[in-house]
C-alpha cells in the first residue's frame, strides 16, 4: 500500500515554462494531503527558489520532509542522494512513490524499489496515481 509521495520540485510543482508555480499541480498536492498521504519534496532546487514560491501560493504545509542537494550534499540520481531519502524519510521504499520528470531520476528511483511516475502533467498524474488506488 503506498503511504507516501515524492515529488521533485523544477517540472513538476514548479513550471519551468512560466517560472511559477503549477496551481493545478498545488490543488493535486492538497487532495492527496487530505487523503492523508505523506508528501515530501526530493530535489536538486535550491531553498530559496522553493521559499519564494511557498511565500506566493502556500504549499509548503503540505509537505512532511524537504531533501535538497544543497543541504544534504548528495544530489540526484546519484545512490546516496536515495540512500538519504530513505534515512531521512524513514519509510519503507515499497510504500513509497517518486514523480520527477527526469527519467535518470525514475530510473534510480526505480532501482531502490520505489513506484516511479514521469510527470507530463497533474491531470496525467492524477490518472497515474488511480492505478495505486489513490
Amino acid at each position: 500500500m503506498i503511504k507516501s509521495i515524492v515529488f521533485d520540485f523544477n517540472g513538476v510543482i514548479l513550471d519551468t515554462s512560466t517560472h511559477d508555480a503549477d496551481t493545478e499541480m498545488i490543488d493535486l498536492i492538497q487532495d492527496l494531503f487530505v487523503l492523508g498521504l505523506k508528501l515530501h519534496i526530493f530535489s536538486n532546487t535550491s531553498r530559496s527558489t522553493i521559499l519564494k514560491l511557498d511565500s506566493k501560493h502556500d504549499f509548503l504545509k503540505y509537505f512532511d520532509k524537504i531533501i535538497l542537494a544543497e543541504e544534504t550534499g548528495f544530489s540526484k540520481p546519484y545512490d546516496e542522494a536515495y540512500d538519504n531519502l530513505l534515512k531521512i524519510t524513514g519509510e519503507k521504499v515499497e510504500e513509497m512513490i517518486c514523480v520527477d520528470d527526469g527519467r535518470d531520476n525514475l530510473r534510480q528511483g526505480k532501482k531502490y524499489g520505489m513506484e516511479s511516475l514521469l510527470f507530463i502533467n497533474p491531470h496525467r498524474l492524477r490518472t497515474d496515481l488511480t492505478k495505486f488506488g489513490i
